[in-house]
């Protein structure tokens, strides 16, 4: 799963950086993403401000991180108070509806752009999975069809069971579905805007460096000897050589893994 998921990221930076600006978006991003305290939707938020300080208004890009920064103990207290006082509170329903549906509304770019946000917070965070499980959610979801809905339900049946998988997989969506019923009489024009433009000339870099860390804290779990080391490494290799269904890579691995015994 690791290699699969790391392909998939090279990808999308082959694609999103390609000189020195997008590069000192991701490597700063990367960097704060080092500090829990700070928060994706922070990150986020600070790379398109700055983005459009850079490359469409300066003044008003001034503003918007300067705004940006004061909200973040604001949107630090919702992620970080918030959902656990929702989980103490009885099933965890009202923190998993919550969680997923800043989840939904703070990220893009299909679902590879949702799992570092899922694994700060489902597990680094709030603890609702290990690592190990975390990983076994990706290779479901990788399975299955909808990889994000089978994540965010994963998410969901752990802490509160079916109901919890139902919820997690409503809340999800419901933000992309807000929006896009919002924006419909104006969305060949926003997408056209200037500043839109400019915001996703930091927030492309930053979702990529945000996905990286997050892989890059699985490794220990999903790497923890050589011969599953040497395996991940192999998967890059085929990727990258061969076009191959990753469901076919994770039979292949799972083969693997059972005549190991591991």
């Amino acid at each position: 799963m690791l290699g699969i998921f790391a392909i998939a990221v090279y990808r999308l930076g082959r694609a999103a950086i390609k000189d020195a600006g997008p590069l000192a978006f991701a490597v700063a991003s990367a960097m704060a993403m080092a500090f829990p305290q700070v928060g994706i939707v922070t990150v986020m938020l600070v790379a398109g401000s700055i983005a459009i300080m850079l490359y469409a208004s300066r003044a008003w890009g001034a503003v918007l991180v300067a705004a940006t920064l004061a909200l973040a103990p604001l949107l630090a207290l919702t992620s970080g108070v918030a959902m656990p006082l929702a989980l103490d509170s009885g099933t965890g329903l009202g923190a998993l509806a919550l969680f997923f549906v800043i989840v939904g509304a703070f990220t893009f770019g299909g679902g590879l752009a949702m799992l570092g946000f899922i694994e700060q917070h489902a597990v680094t965070s709030f603890h609702w999975l290990t690592a190990q499980q975390f990983l076994d959610g990706l290779a479901l979801g990788q399975l299955t069809p909808g990889p994000v809905v089978m994540l965010a339900a994963f998410v969901g049946y752990h802490v509160a069971a079916i109901t919890g998988a139902v919820v997690a997989a409503a809340a999800v969506f419901l933000p992309s579905f807000a929006l896009v019923l919002l924006t419909i009489p104006i969305l060949q024009r926003t997408r056209q805007h200037p500043w839109l433009q400019a915001a996703l000339r930091g927030v492309n870099p930053a979702v990529i460096a945000v996905i990286a860390v997050a892989l890059l804290k699985m490794v220990p779990v999903a790497m923890p000897d050589l011969p599953r080391g040497a395996l991940a490494v192999v998967t890059v290799l085929v990727m990258l050589r061969w076009s191959i269904s990753p469901p076919l890579l994770i039979f292949a691995g799972a083969v693997l893994g059972l005549a190991l015994g591991r």
